[in-house]
């Protein structure tokens, strides 16, 4: 699952937050990523900066979008790779509107252990890994997001069972465009399993009603 994914907002993370604007100016010329980017720890229900395809242009350009499709069952904010193309909630979405998520990080609970141990997650090559896949749809006037995740890879199997579709740059433009449509060719080709796990913060226990184990 993926239920928080970070952007630096801190001097200590000034390189990577200087490497990742520099991607999203190369790519987005028109765009001033550095006064619209959201910053920090992002969480479900947050408005985040979304990459999608401008309506008038079809180009990719940067829009805010909120985290999480609004559903009588809850806020979903994670959409599983091996289904939202058949699940009624997500086949258009699916099928259409298709985006990507600017992120350096993303963190996980050890959900193997009580009380869980945050984990921050980090692609092994920043200019490689620093998008996430997913899709979005208009609820009223309003657009909203959910992250594709996927089967763990080695390194994520020991601390939770699935982890988020991590893109390239390049690999991100060809998801986005809708040139990828079987699941399996996304995982083996396309997403980046190779992350670094850190523990980060102190401990949680099942009184926290911010944790949703997915």
């Amino acid at each position: 699952m993926c239920a928080r994914f970070y952007i630096p907002d801190t001097d200590d993370d000034a390189e990577e937050l200087a490497e990742l604007l520099k991607q999203l100016q190369e790519r987005f010329p028109s765009e001033n990523p550095e006064r619209k980017l959201q910053r920090g720890e992002i969480r479900p229900g947050m408005q985040a900066m979304v990459i999608a395809p401008n309506r008038s242009t079809q180009k990719p350009s940067l829009f805010t979008m909120q985290w999480g499709f609004h559903t009588q069952s809850g806020l979903l904010f994670n959409a599983r790779l091996e289904s939202a193309g058949t699940k009624p909630t997500f086949r258009n979405s699916w099928t259409y509107r298709r985006c990507l998520i600017p992120m350096t990080a993303y963190f996980e609970w050890d959900h193997h252990h009580r009380p869980f141990q945050k984990y921050r997650f980090v692609p092994k090559t920043m200019d490689e890994g620093t998008l996430l896949a997913g899709i979005y749809r208009f609820e009223g006037q309003m657009a909203v997001f959910s992250v594709l995740t996927r089967q763990a890879s080695s390194q994520v199997l020991p601390f939770h069972d699935r982890m988020p579709v991590i893109l390239s740059w390049s690999s991100g433009a060809l998801w986005m465009n809708s040139k990828i449509n079987d699941e399996a060719e996304i995982v083996n080709t396309h997403a980046i399993g190779e992350v670094a796990a850190s523990p980060v913060g102190g401990t949680l226990n099942f009184l926290d009603s911010d944790y949703n184990p997915g």
